[in-house]
């Protein structure tokens, strides 16, 4: 495991917005993180106007889409 990794799954728990590079935004618990992929739970996908859709489940995107993460 790497030192990225090991900082990732050091904030399981905390919530998160997480932009992609394609430009989405979500919000929701870190729940899981492996080298791949980041699982959030209690998501919801943040609109350019502000307004949220809920997901129903949980949320899984590869890390290699994410530009950004920043705890909320």
């Amino acid at each position: 495991m790497n030192r990225t990794d090991r900082i990732v799954r050091g904030l399981l728990r905390e919530t998160f917005l997480i932009t992609t590079k394609a430009g989405q935004t979500w919000e929701g618990v870190l729940m899981q993180a492996d080298p791949s992929t980041l699982m959030l739970f209690d998501a919801a996908m943040i609109h350019p106007d502000g307004n949220r859709t809920r997901a129903d489940g949980s949320v899984f995107l590869p890390r290699a889409d994410v530009a950004y993460m920043q705890r909320v």
